[in-house]
């Protein structure tokens, strides 16, 4: 079982990049993902302004869930081509 936790503000479209590229990488095949969202009392939630829209939050997950939906395409006509 293969965990990675991606808990970063999406500030810079570098950092989205990156975690994008990992996902890829990593080939998970189950995740759970949540919009990011300011975690009131913490000391990031002190420290930082949360500044980015919510479009460009939305957006962000929506291409981390393509990555996802499309591993699952190719895992499942893996399976059904190994059966028939």
């Amino acid at each position: 079982m293969l965990k990675l936790q991606l808990a970063r503000k999406p500030t810079a479209n570098e950092d989205h990049e990156e975690s994008l590229t990992i996902m890829e990488w990593a080939g998970f095949d189950l995740t759970y993902m949540f919009q990011y969202s300011e975690r009131p009392g913490t000391k990031a939630a002190r420290k930082f302004k949360d500044d980015v829209s919510e479009s460009i939050k939305s957006e962000g997950l929506y291409e981390m869930i393509k990555i996802i939906y499309l591993r699952l395409l190719i895992v499942t006509c893996v399976k059904l081509n190994d059966r028939i």
